[in-house]
């Protein structure tokens, strides 16, 4: 789970480091995968370890807040691409 969710924001990180808004939204699809893969392992965890306190459904929202936040950036990313053209 560290490594996963570590992941998210190096990948956004050097993601920012590319000159094309092409390269930089390969990286966020990376760090999106990453943060679904964060999102599965809190679910993962309540249904395998029952007698773990459940995950927080506020640390669920807010990396489902995360994902939509990376999926508007790609969007947008997206779209000031394609007005360049």
């Amino acid at each position: 789970m560290r490594r996963a969710s570590t992941s998210i924001s190096n990948n956004i990180s050097e993601g920012c480091a590319y000159e094309t808004p092409k390269a930089f939204r390969q990286y966020l699809r990376i760090a999106l995968g990453s943060c679904f893969e964060v999102e599965n392992l809190f679910v993962l965890i309540g249904k395998l370890y029952p007698e773990i306190t459940a995950p927080n459904p506020e640390l669920l929202n807010l990396i489902q807040a995360e994902q939509k936040m990376i999926i508007g950036l790609m969007k947008s990313l997206k779209r000031d691409e394609g007005r360049k053209q």
